[in-house]
């Protein structure tokens, strides 16, 4: 029996499982993995993996609130403050023991993201949390990305701030890997996905200052990015916005082919889903990038 269960794990941990059941994913996250919730199901669908997917959600959530938040939901029951896939309040404890999970996901927030001091204790803690709810469940790290060059926070690059869009992804790329070598995790490379989409030299958005925003009238055509990560848009008060740090449409699928790739360990060319109203070559040059990421991490 216990020859049996490792070879179950290590179909698993190299991203080949052999389906007779829904593969179970719970990401404790935030919005950067609520992205995930645009396409991932229909990409795996469309290559023929059956997934259930959930989403522990907080805007911002950091490793640290993470374990704030169940520490303040284990005195208090009441105590919901996440948002699911389908929007309905929870506390991390009833979504950690929802089911049997097969793969359960972390992340820290992506402002703290580059910054190594901002793991520890924390994801020890959240680690051991998540290990004692659900031992069966392999954990993860989902690696983020470093925002749109356009961030206003590139340019200041102040004491609290210091670094650029390279030296971000430099940084949190280091950090998530020295936290998934101390820990024995596999990682899901959406940020190396994104990084090497860059490659096509993206334009980047402009920084949301007060001369950008009085340059455009409602319902003027916004500025567009090549970058998958930031966006222009109109607010309900019809003033202009921009969105330096999540993903856009090519973004979310981008990172959905990564995931689907990385859960069940088919190739990119197995997904038969491309998103109504995206430009078809963008999408396939994307494609090719996410299985890039994929190969790199295979062999790390």
């Amino acid at each position: 029996m216990k020859k049996i269960f490792s070879a179950l794990f290590a179909l698993i941990a190299g991203g080949v499982f052999a389906q007779d059941a829904p593969l179970k994913v719970l990401m404790v996250g935030n919005s950067f993995s609520l992205s995930c919730a645009t396409y991932l199901r229909k990409v795996a669908a469309s290559a023929k993996c059956d997934l259930e997917l959930e989403i522990a959600y907080i805007g911002g959530c950091s490793l640290e609130r993470h374990v704030r938040e169940y520490e303040t939901s284990q005195s208090d029951p009441a105590h919901r403050p996440y948002r699911t896939i389908d929007n309905r309040p929870a506390s991390l404890q009833e979504l950690l023991g929802k089911r049997k999970w097969d793969i359960i996901s972390i992340q820290q927030a992506s402002h703290l993201s580059w910054r190594a001091d901002s793991y520890h204790p924390w994801a020890e803690k959240l680690i051991g949390i998540i290990r004692e709810a659900d031992p069966q469940a392999e954990i993860v790290i989902q690696e983020t990305w470093s925002y749109n060059g356009g961030d206003h926070r590139f340019a200041a690059l102040t004491p609290d701030w210091s670094v650029d869009q390279t030296t971000m992804f430099e940084e949190l790329d280091k950090n998530y890997r020295k936290l998934a070598k101390d820990n024995n995790f596999r990682i899901v490379p959406v940020g190396v996905a994104v990084q090497l989409s860059r490659e096509d030299k993206p334009l980047q958005l402009p920084t949301c200052d007060e001369k950008f925003i009085r340059s455009f009238t409602y319902p003027d055509p916004l500025p567009e990015t090549t970058d998958v990560v930031g966006q222009c848009g109109w607010g309900k008060k019809r003033n202009p916005g921009v969105d330096t740090i999540h993903l856009n449409l090519y973004g979310q699928y981008l990172q959905a082919c990564v995931w689907c790739g990385f859960l069940f360990g088919k190739p990119v060319a197995d997904i038969a889903f491309y998103p109504p109203g995206l430009d078809r070559e963008r999408v396939e040059k994307l494609r090719v990038f996410a299985q890039k990421a994929l190969d790199l991490e295979k062999n790390r």
